[in-house]
């Protein structure tokens, strides 16, 4: 079993995986599938809410909601521990969040979470060229954080690591991103 739980201090729920279904698998998967049960601390009482998942959800940094990436979808999904409702919250964005060219006999892996906004109210995900602002509440709609510049000139945009230590992203100040050119990989 594997836990995850929520960076916050105070939190009511937390995700435990299970693999025990999947273990006969890894002769033959590089990746082991676990089925993800929404455990409430309150209570006790656990409900299965992801089901043959390669990829361990994330909490928000304020534990209101878990995001894991569905590969059989090819979409990111948000838990809400309270309802337990699961929503797809990328296919907004109009273009797809996994690796288009994965060549391998696989399901594609997601381009992946470049951090949280506002305490967790939203998140940034990629596309192959963008970083893309997800609310997390469903109110708004996704944008592009660079308003397309990496899709318009064939650039892909990534948060530059050292400048960006930590997940929590301040988007109201200046990013450093790493741009690489797609046809000269410049």
């Amino acid at each position: 079993y594997q836990m995850v739980k929520p960076s916050c201090e105070e939190y009511e729920y937390i995700l435990i995986g299970a693999q025990t279904p999947y273990l006969k698998t890894v002769e033959w998967k590089s990746d082991i599938a676990s089925d993800w049960y929404l455990v409430s601390l309150r209570t006790g009482k656990k409900k299965l809410i992801f089901q043959n998942f390669r990829d361990d959800p994330e909490w928000s940094p304020n534990g209101k909601y878990a995001l894991i990436y569905d590969a059989q979808k090819r979409a990111w999904l948000r838990l809400d521990p309270e309802t337990k409702n699961v929503t797809d919250i990328s296919s907004g964005i109009g273009y797809p969040v996994y690796n288009e060219k994965y060549d391998r006999p696989d399901l594609a892996k997601p381009y992946g979470i470049a951090g949280w906004v506002a305490g967790g109210e939203q998140v940034v995900l990629y596309d192959q060229y963008d970083p893309w602002v997800i609310d997390m509440t469903g109110n708004k709609t996704p944008y592009s954080l660079t308003d397309n510049w990496g899709r318009k000139n064939n650039t892909t945009l990534r948060l530059l690591k050292g400048f960006h230590q930590t997940k929590k992203l301040n988007i109201q100040k200046d990013i450093v991103l790493k741009a690489v050119d797609l046809k000269t990989l410049d």
